[in-house]
C-alpha cells in the first residue's frame, strides 16, 4: 500500500510541475519573442525531465523540410556547436530522431548508441545518450518537432506525457503570434 500511496503522491507532484510550467509559459507569451519563448519551452522540459539537451524545429507544409528554430538554453552554453537557426535541411537527411516526422508519432531512444542509424549527428552536435522526440500535428500535418535528450536514467510514459504537454501548448502559443504578426503586418499594409 505503501508504494501505490508514494506513485500517486509523486504523480500528483510531476502533474502539478507540468502545470506550473504552463503557467510560466502562458506569462512569458506576453512579453517574449518567440524565439525567447521557444527557448524557454525547451528548459522547462530539461527541467521537468531531467534532460540536458533540447531542440526545437518548424516543419514546413511539404512535410520534408525542418528548420531549427531553436536549441534551449544548457545546450547552446554547454554542448551544441552546431549550425542552425532558420537553417532549413531535408527531413530524409537527418537522423533518427526525424523518425517522429517520418512516423508521425513520438520517438523514444533510450539506448541512442545501438541504433543502426548510419547518419550521425550534425558537425558540432552534441552527443546523444538517449533521447524523446515529439511531433506536434495539427490538421493531420506535422507542424513541429520538440526533443530533449540525456536524461541520465531512461525516459518513460511520464516524460512522454509532460514533453507532448509543453509541445502543444507552445506550438499554440506560435500560432497565436504569428497570426498576430500577420495580423499587424496586414493593418499596416492597409494603412
Amino acid at each position: 500500500a505503501n508504494q501505490v500511496t508514494f506513485h500517486d503522491i509523486s504523480e500528483r507532484k510531476r502533474r502539478e510541475a507540468v502545470l506550473a510550467a504552463r503557467m510560466r509559459l502562458s506569462e512569458f507569451a506576453l512579453n517574449d519573442s518567440l524565439n525567447q519563448l521557444l527557448t524557454r519551452t525547451l528548459d522547462e522540459a530539461e527541467r521537468l525531465t531531467g534532460s540536458t539537451i533540447g531542440f526545437f524545429h518548424f516543419v514546413e507544409a511539404d512535410q520534408r523540410t525542418l528548420s531549427l528554430q531553436t536549441w534551449s538554453t544548457n545546450t547552446l552554453q554547454k554542448m551544441c556547436t552546431a549550425e542552425g537557426k532558420g537553417r532549413h535541411y531535408a527531413a530524409d537527411q537527418a537522423g533518427v530522431w526525424a523518425d517522429a516526422l517520418r512516423e508521425r508519432r513520438p520517438m523514444m531512444h533510450n539506448d541512442y548508441a545501438s541504433l543502426p542509424h548510419g547518419k550521425g549527428l550534425p558537425p558540432g552536435q552534441a552527443p546523444v545518450l538517449r533521447e524523446l522526440v515529439v511531433p506536434v500535428l495539427r490538421n493531420e500535418q506535422v507542424v513541429a518537432l520538440l526533443g530533449i535528450g540525456n536524461k541520465p536514467q531512461e525516459y518513460g510514459p511520464a516524460d512522454l506525457e509532460c514533453l507532448t504537454t509543453l509541445a502543444n501548448l507552445a506550438w499554440d502559443i506560435v500560432f497565436a503570434k504569428q497570426a498576430e504578426a500577420a495580423l499587424h503586418q496586414a493593418e499596416e499594409q492597409y494603412r
